[in-house]
């Protein structure tokens, strides 16, 4: 698989994990900008671990 295949895949698990941690942070009431600011940082990080895995 190309590293550009292996980036778009990685960004799609990016933006479902975003959109399924930020549906979490809603239902258990915390504050939006909380919910947005700690679903961008957990998969962003999910991501580019995955991402540098892969590379190596």
């Amino acid at each position: 698989m190309d590293d550009e295949d292996k980036f778009g895949i990685c960004g799609l698990i990016w933006i479902l994990s975003m959109y399924l941690f930020a549906s979490a942070f809603g239902k258990w009431n915390f504050p939006i900008w909380l919910s947005v600011f700690l679903s961008l940082t957990i998969s962003l990080f999910i991501s580019m671990i995955i991402y540098i895995k892969w590379t190596k």
